[in-house]
């Protein structure tokens, strides 16, 4: 997981923004053995010069176990359908005059608009947000 996590920070230096969205879910479950496939696509605003997006449509495979009455992940593999790269078009259709832009990090509005998700601020180091 500290391999992840790690991987995950260096990614987000290169990001703008990003969103994932899974989709077309399927489960299957015998006993305590589930396994599930799901389409998953994924948009990423890259920083450089100039600026891009990218769209990565891909699918996971994954497997759960029941163990002692609570289910989790016990393997996830995943597979890439199509990549595609898009120029960024923010000077001709710019509305972070009218709706505040998502920012990565700290400062993007989730934290400051919302106090019952877990974490947002006001839930971070409490048990379940009370």
């Amino acid at each position: 997981m500290d391999g992840l996590i790690a991987w995950l920070s260096n990614v987000q230096e290169d990001l703008e923004s990003s969103s994932h969205t899974l989709s077309n879910m399927r489960f299957a479950r015998r006993d305590d053995y589930a396994e599930s496939e799901c389409r998953g696509i994924t948009y990423l605003c890259l920083k450089g010069s100039p600026p891009q997006n990218v769209m990565v449509v891909g699918r996971h495979f994954d497997k759960y176990e029941r163990r002692e009455g609570v289910w989790g992940f016990t393997h996830r593999a995943l597979c890439v359908d199509w990549v595609q790269l898009m120029p960024r078009v923010d000077a001709e259709f710019d509305l972070t005059g009218a709706v505040e832009p998502g920012k990565m990090g700290p400062d993007d509005p989730f934290y400051s608009r919302l106090e019952l998700l877990p974490g947002t601020v006001k839930t971070v180091g409490t048990a379940r947000g009370n």
